[in-house]
């Protein structure tokens, strides 16, 4: 999946002039308090905007990204990651094949020690943020979405509105994994391979494994470790 998104399409799409619709945004490579860059090239990442007063942070002094693209089409949302990450060997990137689509002033917020192969992330209503915490690992093809993406009517109103989506610290994502609105995983879980986390999953139970669709948890009292089974000692 691509996002490609022109500015006369943003224009048509928005109904407005743009003129000047860029003056407010900013990107910036946040290295340590003594080294910000604004507007830096970093390899395997591309950032566009397509609105106004949004801020794309990039934290740490060796970013590691591949195939990554980050999209702000609408107005006043922040995305924040922070790159430092102890679990990077050379040769390997933490952050792949990722796409982080914000608008309408959601936020998103990836914590350290942060490793991905393939995920979508999509916040695009007020409030509905997306929020990861420490040390999570993520496999691939996992889909994280804090709205609907277009309106459920009943009786004349609104009744699907966006909610946010929280990750705690330890979580693994298993392949094929989809976090839907309203989700909070507590820290120390383990979403299985093509589980659907939906609000009904919810609780506060760490050290958990969640499956199945809605998922819901199948086991207590574990925890998980990046080493592979017959490494691990």
């Amino acid at each position: 999946m691509r996002l490609k998104l022109g500015q006369k399409i943003i224009d048509t799409i928005r109904g407005k002039k743009t003129k000047n619709s860029f003056e407010k945004n900013t990107y910036i490579l946040i290295k340590d308090k003594n080294n910000i860059k604004n507007n830096p090239k970093i390899s395997g990442l591309k950032v566009t905007f397509g609105g106004t007063n949004n801020h794309v942070k990039i934290i740490g002094k060796k970013p590691s990204f591949k195939n990554c693209e980050i999209t702000c089409y609408g107005d006043n949302s922040t995305i924040e990651i922070d790159t430092n990450n102890k679990n990077i060997n050379n040769g390997n990137f933490a952050i792949k094949n990722t796409i982080i689509f914000t608008s309408y002033g959601a936020n998103v917020k990836i914590g350290k020690d942060f490793t991905c192969i393939g995920c979508t992330i999509v916040a695009d209503n007020l409030g509905a943020d997306v929020e990861i915490g420490d040390d999570c690992m993520f496999s691939e093809g996992i889909f994280i979405r804090s709205t609907d993406g277009h309106t459920i009517i009943q009786n004349g109103k609104k009744i699907n509105p966006g909610k946010s989506v929280k990750i705690g610290n330890h979580c693994w994502l298993g392949m094929k994994s989809t976090i839907l609105k309203g989700v909070n995983i507590p820290s120390n879980s383990i979403v299985s391979a093509g589980a659907i986390v939906t609000s009904k999953s919810n609780t506060k139970e760490e050290d958990a494994i969640f499956a199945g669709n809605p998922a819901k948890i199948i086991k207590t009292g574990i925890n998980w470790s990046r080493d592979n089974y017959d490494d691990y000692k």
